[in-house]
Order: structure tokens, then sequence, then C-alpha cells
């Protein structure tokens, strides 16, 4: 039995075209490797078709029939009625996220992009969407909200101030100026400094390049090679003292957390001198009792006060009552012109 050949190459590609002639099936076959929900629903919000994937639990004869609203999360199902109405009086497009109940009781996130359906005569008959899961995304993103409060919490709460900077360079590379980008509420405390978010430190601060260029050159450093540098510092301007600790969280970029040390360096400057002066009372004692010269010892006490005690000027001298005359007799130090006056 002979066969054309002609025929019999149209009969292999009819063979080979004849699983895909069925567009709807293989749409279906399509999504049973998607999560995506394709549906079509009247006016109402009645489910005249929907394409679910076997994930969700449910099947086509579990929803078809019935309304997408049935499906909602209790919570969210006030907002899309309303939503869903206005699309249908509209036109308009129906762009929303809200948690639908899965048929074991779980609920996740869904993204609906739906449009309406007209007639022939542009009458609004119901809509097309398709649902998206976003429940990681979701989820993802408040993970990531409740990361940023309690950073802003931290921030915000923190003993110590602290500024995020974008550090600025001349056209040789040299730091130039810093613009405060975020600051917390114990900046403002530890500083005395207001609205200075967006503005260059050498605007905020007068004169603070002229006087504490070291800082400049630290920020821009830490800036630039990402080390981070611990350090204190005497701000002349704002007369503070501050001990700070700077670190670099981006190119350019550098964040200080500092704590205003002044009260404490102010007590350990106190302290210091009066060990100093302790010590020079000791050593005045002790050339009271060694030393019998009486000009000589004079001379060692001015001295000691002096070197010891690190005073600018030290001075002994006799006072006449009767003629009110103070006559000096010896003296130590550099500045002797207000004996002279």
């Amino acid at each position: 039995m002979s066969v054309n050949k002609k025929e019999s190459r149209n009969n292999k590609q009819d063979g080979a075209e004849k699983p895909f002639a069925d567009h709807e099936q293989n749409i279906k076959t399509l999504l049973a490797y998607s999560r995506d929900i394709l549906y079509l629903a009247g006016s109402d919000g009645t489910i005249k078709s929907i394409i679910v994937p076997s994930a969700y639990g449910y099947s086509q004869t579990d929803l078809v029939s019935k309304n997408l609203i049935e499906f909602i999360h209790p919570e969210d199902r006030e907002r899309i009625a309303v939503e869903f109405a206005e699309t249908m009086t509209t036109g308009r497009e129906f762009p929303s996220e809200f948690r639908v109940v899965l048929k074991d009781g779980s609920d996740r996130w869904f993204e609906d992009y739906g449009r309406v359906i007209r007639d022939g005569a542009g009458k609004i008959i119901g809509m097309a969407g398709i649902l998206r899961d976003v429940t990681e995304r979701r989820l993802s993103d408040e993970n990531l909200r409740r990361s940023e409060e309690r950073y802003r919490s931290l921030f915000e709460n923190m003993d110590e101030g602290c500024a995020y900077c974008r550090m600025l360079y001349d056209d040789k590379g040299r730091p130039s100026d810093w613009i405060y980008l975020a600051v917390n509420s114990a900046f403002q405390r530890l500083t005395g400094m207001r609205n200075v978010i967006g503005r260059p430190v050498t605007e905020v601060v007068r004169g603070i390049k002229e006087t504490n260029p070291e800082l400049f050159e630290i920020y821009g450093r830490v800036a630039l090679t990402g080390k981070a540098e611990k350090f204190e510092v005497f701000v002349n301007p704002l007369a503070t003292w501050f001990n700070v600790s700077v670190f670099s969280p981006d190119k350019e970029h550098f964040v200080a957390v500092f704590e205003n040390t002044t009260q404490r360096k102010e007590t350990e400057n106190k302290i210091v001198r009066l060990n100093r002066l302790y010590a020079v009372l000791s050593d005045v004692s002790e050339i009271i009792i060694r030393v019998q010269d009486r000009d000589k010892m004079f001379a060692d006490i001015c001295r000691v006060a002096v070197e010891d005690g690190q005073f600018r000027l030290a001075w002994i001298g006799l006072c006449d009552f009767a003629d009110q005359v103070l006559e000096p007799l010896t003296m130590a130090g550099a500045d002797k012109t207000c004996l002279e006056e």
C-alpha cells in the first residue's frame, strides 16, 4: 500500500501540533508551574471562571459561582468590597493587596491586578484579574519595618549623641566640609545645636574648620578608608570636650557617636591641680625644714611653686603697713611685670 509523501508529512505535522491545539489546556499547563491565580468575576464579585494552583488547596468547583469576598480575610473584606464596587462603577484598574483564606484555614497575602470587562455597548459586566502570592515579600517588608523601628528606637533613646553625615571633599581630594543627614535627640542635648539636618558644619559651627582642623582630617579619613577610629577632642567654638567613636557605613559617609565629657574633664583637671598644690605644699614644708638661709629658702619656695605647681608667677615680699609699701624679696616665673606696676 503506497502513501503519498505529502500526505504523510501533513499527518506528522498534525500529530505534532495536536497537544497544543487546546489553548485553555495549554494555559492550565503553564499555570501549573506558577503560583498565580487567574479569575473572571461578574460585576457583583461572583467567580465565573478561575484557574488556581493546587498548592492553595482549592479546586475550581470549590470557587466557581462563589463570591470573591468569601475567600478574603475578614479583616480585609470591607476594604476590598468598597474598592471592588468603586472599580465596577468607575472602570479604574484594581490594584490591591489583601489576605486570602486558604482551604486549610491559613491565610496568605496576595497582590491583585484587575481590569474591568465591558460588553459590546461598553457597559461594565465584570472583572478579569490575576492574584500573585506576595506573602514572602510582605513578611520581608514587615521584618524590615520592625528592624527599622528597633533601630530608630535605639537611635532616639541612646544616651550618646549620634550624627550621620556625608563628607565633602575639594578638587584635590581634601576634606572640606560635612553635611548632617540625621541626628538623634541626644545630639541637640549634648551639643546645644538645633536645626542641623541638611546643613554643612561650617555653617552650623562658625570657625570650626580653623579651630579644629583635626576633625576634618579624622572624619575625612574614616569616610574614605572605612576604618573606625576613637578620639577625644575639645571643640573650641562650643567650648566642649567630646569623646568620639566614628565609623563609615557607606563610602564618603560617616557616623559619629559621642558623649560630652566636659564635666568629667573639668573634674579631672581640678583633681590634677589639687594634687599639684598638695605636692607644692609638701615641698615647701620640706624646704622650710631643710634650708636655713632665708633668701635661699624664699627663692626655692618660689621656684618649686612655678616648676612643680605650674603657677605662672610666685613671689614673696615684705609689707610695710606704716608706709603702705610692698617690697618683693624674691620671685620666679615669666610674668614679673605685674609686680613692677
